[in-house]
C-alpha cells in the first residue's frame, strides 16, 4: 500500500509537511518524490540497496527517505555524533548517499575511503564536482510512480546503534503496513480526522523513517520538520 498515494488522491491539496516557509501538499510530495524515485533508479540503485541520509531535519531528508523506500531500497539515516571513523564504517554498506551542507567536511573526509558508494546527493546551495544535487534530479525525473516489485510494502530503513561497545551495529527494519497498523491507532483514538499536526523534534536519524514519520502519514497528519544544531565530530 502506497500511502502517498492514497493520499495525494484522496486530499491532493492539504499540506503534508512544513518545514519553515516550505509547505509541501499531499500531491506535491508525491510528484517530488516519484520524480526523485525515477532519478535514483536512472543512477543504479536497486532493491535491497542501502542509502545513506545525512543531513540535518527538512523536507528534502523526508523525500530522500521516501524515494529510496519507493524503490524497495533500504534508507540509512546517519547520526551526526558519529566521528568521521564510524561514519565511515557505516557508508562502507551503502551505494549511494545523500549528505546536507552541515556535514560536507565528514563526507570529504570518509569519501575515499567508501568506494563502495558510487554516488554523492547533496541538499541545500553547495555543490562539488564529484557530487549530483537532490534538486537536479528531481527536475529531471518523472511525476508517475516508479513500477518495481516492492512485495508487501514500500522498502524498509536500517537504524545504527551508537557503538559505545564496539563498532555501530545496524538493525533492519522493514516497513510496516498500513492496513494492520491503522486499526490498533483507530482503536487507540489516534486516528481521528482532526486537523492535528504530528511535530517531529527528534534529531534527523530518526526522522526518516521511524514511527512519527510513518504514524502521520497513516493517518493524515501534517508532518514538521524541526531544525536543530548539530556539532561534527572528526
Amino acid at each position: 500500500m502506497d500511502l502517498l498515494a492514497t493520499h495525494a488522491a484522496r486530499q491532493p491539496d492539504h499540506p503534508a509537511i512544513i518545514d519553515d516557509d516550505t509547505v509541501l501538499s499531499w500531491q506535491a510530495f508525491f510528484e517530488r518524490r516519484n520524480r526523485l524515485a525515477h532519478g535514483l533508479v536512472h543512477l543504479g540503485l536497486k532493491p535491497g540497496d542501502h542509502a545513506i541520509a545525512y543531513a540535518p531535519n527538512s523536507a528534502d531528508v523526508l523525500l530522500a527517505g521516501a524515494a529510496v523506500r519507493a524503490v524497495s531500497a533500504v534508507a540509512v539515516p546517519m547520526n551526526h555524533r558519529l566521528t568521521a571513523d564510524e561514519a565511515a564504517y557505516i557508508h562502507s554498506d551503502a551505494v549511494l548517499a545523500f549528505a546536507g551542507d552541515t556535514f560536507l567536511p565528514v563526507v570529504e573526509a570518509v569519501r575515499a575511503r567508501v568506494p563502495r558508494v558510487r554516488h554523492w546527493l547533496l541538499f541545500g546551495p553547495e555543490r562539488r564536482p564529484w557530487a549530483s544535487h537532490l534538486e537536479d534530479l528531481v527536475a529531471a525525473g518523472r511525476p508517475d510512480p516508479v513500477e518495481v516489485d516492492v512485495g508487501e510494502s514500500l522498502g524498509g530503513s536500517m537504524i545504527y546503534t551508537a557503538g559505545t561497545t564496539g563498532k555501530p551495529k545496524g538493525a533492519l527494519r522493514r516497513a510496516l503496513d498500513p492496513t494492520s497498523v491503522i486499526p490498533a491507532l483507530t482503536a487507540l483514538d489516534v486516528a481521528s480526522r482532526s486537523p492535528a499536526r504530528v511535530m517531529s523534534t527528534r534529531p534527523a536519524l530518526f526522522l526518516t523513517r521511524t514511527s512519527t514519520n510513518f504514524t502521520s502519514r497513516a493517518i493524515d497528519r501534517r508532518l514538521i520538520a524541526t531544525r536543530c544544531q548539530h556539532k561534527l565530530k572528526f
